[in-house]
């Protein structure tokens, strides 16, 4: 049975460069490295397998040469129902967004097993126009951006879950928001890791739950803050990403962990933060939860 659910949410960059690459090149996958200018060139059809930051494995500053930074509350993975495990063979779609993005953008990502980094079920490419299936050594699979998916920020696929249960599995994902001046320097390259677990590996399948059932997250405008109140029993990294109406990201910020309990926390708003809507993307650990507010 596959899962499916409508997805709100805004998008993250990675390998991407100008995209005058011809179809004919982009099919056969052409990779050379003559010259950086072509090799750049050749990149706005997508890298080539093993680019996305997987453990021991190149990221995108293999070809760009701009900085590297975390993804945490950057690159958005999220698939059905917003839970945080799978249930061997099902089929999933997923979607990966970049909440901070260019005109020109790019992504790689890989699907491993954490207990010894092999493929971990199946990736399928459901967007043939902006995304294709890259096979790297040992069996991997890396879903990467098409030349016409350079101008997206948002790209989904379906996932496959192995058929038993093979422990966690960590997709490795790296995104590039380019500065778009054709060349290989300037870009911003994010990489991030995203786990989820099977039910019987020991992860509550009432976590995800728990959360959304007891979160609040309001304005309080008189003290120019964001509360966020929830309960967990678990310990996990806080972080929150703060969204305008445009999918721009104008506060991104860490909170701390979390501890079993009744959880407040306060975000101090940006004064330059103008009247409008606003998202606010609220992550635990690998839990993702979204609030509208009105800012007036």
């Amino acid at each position: 049975m596959k899962k499916t659910k409508n997805i709100l949410s805004f998008a993250l960059p990675l390998l991407a460069g100008v995209t005058l690459v011809s179809t004919q090149l982009e099919s056969k996958g052409v990779y050379q490295a003559f010259n950086s200018a072509s090799f750049h060139q050749l990149n706005g059809g997508g890298a080539s397998a093993g680019n996305a930051g997987a453990p021991g494995e190149n990221n995108c500053t293999a070809c760009h040469a701009g900085s590297t930074a975390s993804g945490a509350g950057f690159n958005i993975l999220e698939w059905a129902d917003g839970i945080n495990f799978y249930t061997p063979g099902e089929t999933y779609t997923i979607q990966l967004s970049m909440t901070d993005a260019s005109n020109k953008n790019g992504f790689q990502l890989v699907a491993l097993k954490a207990s010894d980094n092999t493929q971990a079920g199946a990736i399928v490419v459901t967007d043939e126009v902006r995304t294709q299936l890259l096979n790297g050594t040992a069996g991997k699979q890396y879903l990467g951006h098409r030349a016409a998916g350079n101008s997206s920020s948002m790209w989904s696929f379906d996932w496959t879950a192995p058929a038993t249960n093979v422990g966690n599995v960590v997709f490795y994902v790296a995104t590039n928001k380019t500065n778009s001046n054709g060349q290989t320097s300037g870009d911003l390259i994010r990489l991030s890791q995203h786990t989820f677990a099977a039910p019987q590996s020991g992860v509550s399948l009432t976590a995800y739950e728990q959360i959304q059932a007891s979160l609040q997250i309001y304005l309080n405008k008189s003290a120019g803050k964001i509360a966020i109140n929830f309960k967990t029993d678990e310990s996990e990294p806080l972080h929150v990403n703060i969204l305008n109406a445009q999918g721009q990201s104008v506060l991104s910020h860490s909170l701390g962990m979390s501890y079993p309990g009744e959880n407040n926390k306060e975000v101090r708003l940006n004064q330059t933060m103008s009247a409008g809507i606003y998202f606010v993307n609220f992550f635990v650990g690998n839990k993702a939860y979204s609030e509208k507010i009105l800012i007036d």
